[in-house]
């Protein structure tokens, strides 16, 4: 009896899925561009020895609940672009690779305890590979090398974490500096201590003081269900109302351009205190028209653009 010979199977396609609301990035060799598709695995460095059963069961009672991204105090357009590299092929910007990182991800975390397993799963294999050090994640918070603090900087990267408050939270990059870091001397000349990632507890109280006010007094510029247009506008001028209530007492703030050198933020100020320079985001999600405009204090990372004149 003659027996039919069988081809061996055909290993299954690989199946990429795709998705127009949350652009990933694919890491190659040598090489990182944008991309449609997930984001593949790097065996991560630094995070121990392979998974236990339990551990893994530990992380999997600890693991996000598949709420996608939302994110705070990054620019919508670097978001859905291409990141830029550097000469040799790696990513720029720290910022911008978590960002894509979390995109690929498709979820984010909710508690302290979410956020660590969140990290070390999705976020630190990729920026590792991007070439960015990452010492410890604890939590909500990460030591970072960036390109800009080679010496390394605490990123707290989710705000509201155990807030139980979905509105509130958000994937943010409010760099803290390194660890241990003490704000200088008031005895400083205003501005001389150099760029700064927060700010102390006294000036965000004094920031947040003059934010309230403005929203109270000025209702029509913090309405909900306006257009685009209308929306952006009334964030300029209450950009511009802070400024001018926060110079009022004395504080040396001004409008901020992007990047240092670019053009105007419209929901971002600079400010020069005697613990040095720095940008706060002053709207939460300001292109969310739908909602009512809430006014924050958000310290982000960057150069600062500092200047006096809004119309450049």
């Amino acid at each position: 009896m003659k027996i039919p010979s069988r081809k061996p199977p055909k290993p299954p396609e690989s199946r990429i899925e795709t998705t127009q609301k949350m652009p990933a990035f694919k890491p190659q060799t040598g090489s990182w561009r944008a991309t449609t598709g997930t984001q593949p695995a790097h065996p991560p460095t630094g995070f121990g020895a392979p998974e236990t059963s339990s551990a893994r069961a530990t992380r999997l009672a600890g693991a996000p609940n598949g709420t996608p991204p939302v994110f705070t105090g990054f620019d919508n357009e670097k978001l859905a672009a291409p990141l830029k590299l550097q000469a040799d092929g790696q990513p720029k910007s720290a910022k911008y690779t978590f960002a894509r990182l979390a995109q690929a991800a498709g979820t984010m975390p909710r508690t302290k305890a979410e956020a660590e397993f969140w990290f070390k799963q999705h976020i630190a294999p990729g920026m590792q590979a991007a070439g960015f050090q990452i010492d410890w994640v604890k939590g909500d918070k990460a030591m970072i090398h960036t390109r800009e603090n080679p010496g390394g900087e605490v990123v707290d990267f989710l705000r509201g974490a155990d807030s139980n408050d979905p509105g509130y939270q958000a994937l943010a990059w409010q760099a803290e500096g390194p660890p241990g870091a003490a704000p200088a001397g008031g005895a400083a000349a205003a501005g001389s201590a150099g760029p700064v990632r927060g700010i102390s507890s006294a000036w965000r109280a004094i920031f947040e003081d003059i934010l309230a006010r403005l929203a109270e007094e000025n209702p029509e510029l913090v309405a909900a269900n306006v257009s685009p247009e209308q929306r952006q506008a009334n964030m300029a001028k209450l950009r511009d109302k802070f400024v001018a209530a926060a110079r009022d007492q004395g504080i040396d703030v001004g409008w901020n351009k992007k990047r240092g050198d670019g053009p105007l933020s419209i929901d971002a100020v600079s400010f020069r205190t005697p613990e040095g320079d720095g940008v706060i985001d002053i709207g939460r999600a300001y292109d969310d028209v739908s909602r009512k405009l809430e006014l924050q204090v958000l310290p982000v990372g960057g150069k600062p653009g500092y200047t006096l004149n809004n119309r450049d």
